[in-house]
């Protein structure tokens, strides 16, 4: 689990996050939304260690942040940032063997696992090929299957997080509905705790277990889409007249429509 006491992140005179109190659990999909600027990288990068508090604590298995050696650290938590860079020409099965590197378990089970996370992001076609010449789209689910290599396997005593920025920004439709279905399965079925930032509001509505809004460093709201997302508040933080609808097939799923002008 991770907790968050009273966080802020100051810069100068420009405050990104004011006085942030949450606690997110295992085996909960939680998603950030927000608009640009409101703080949701930030938040990401406080809780990867990237950026140190100005005031306040995060913990994660019940250990503040910072009292946590890398390695172990790496253990039983991924990362995947907004961009990831790579020019030298790995193997796409090169790259997922990498979330690996933290674990001590042997090449039969590195391979085994790289397989299981190739197969599940939609990968293991391009196992062989250079991560260069890959589409955008190819390397951002190679990137994600790397770092569900480094949490694939249960870390006995400790909690399991995965932290991803836009993990779905260059995806088309179908494979981002693909990766958050097997998000959503991952927090409910092998109770891994899953914090990502996301821009589309109809995606969030329909998988996430949770949301935080946040709007220029502050929480807005906090709770299951349904409640949170009302047309008044996604109207303010957006700056945008907001029509809401029902799911043509599930009720209590919001769908998301501005207003034409």
């Amino acid at each position: 689990m991770y907790k968050i006491s009273n966080l802020k992140i100051q810069f100068g005179q420009h405050v990104l996050l004011h006085n942030l109190s949450i606690e997110i659990k295992s085996g909960q999909l939680c998603m950030v939304v927000g608009p640009n600027g409101a703080g949701k990288t930030t938040l990401l990068k406080c809780l990867d260690g990237e950026i140190n508090p100005t005031e306040g604590t995060i913990e994660f298995n019940g250990r503040l942040l910072d009292h946590w050696a890398t390695r172990e650290l790496a253990k039983s938590r991924a990362v995947l940032p907004q961009n990831s860079y790579l020019e030298f020409p790995f193997s796409v099965q090169d790259v997922v063997l990498m979330g690996r590197m933290p674990h001590d378990t042997s090449s039969e089970t590195n391979l085994e696992i790289s397989g299981q996370v190739l197969e599940a992001c939609d990968c293991l076609h391009l196992a062989q090929r250079a991560f260069p010449t890959l589409s955008g789209g190819e390397q951002q689910r190679t990137q994600t299957a790397r770092v569900l290599a480094q949490v694939w396997q249960e870390f006995p005593g400790y909690d399991r997080f995965l932290l991803l920025d836009e993990p779905v920004s260059a995806l088309d439709l179908s494979h981002q509905h693909s990766l958050l279905k097997l998000l959503k399965e991952l927090a409910q079925n092998q109770g891994i705790g899953i914090l990502c930032t996301l821009h589309n509001l109809n995606l969030a509505a329909q998988y996430a277990d949770r949301c935080l809004i946040l709007d220029q460093g502050r929480l807005v709201a906090d709770g299951a889409a349904n409640e949170v997302f009302t047309e008044e508040t996604l109207s303010n933080v957006f700056d945008l007249d907001i029509w809401l609808e029902q799911h043509p097939q599930d009720p209590s799923i919001p769908l998301i429509v501005p207003r034409l002008s």
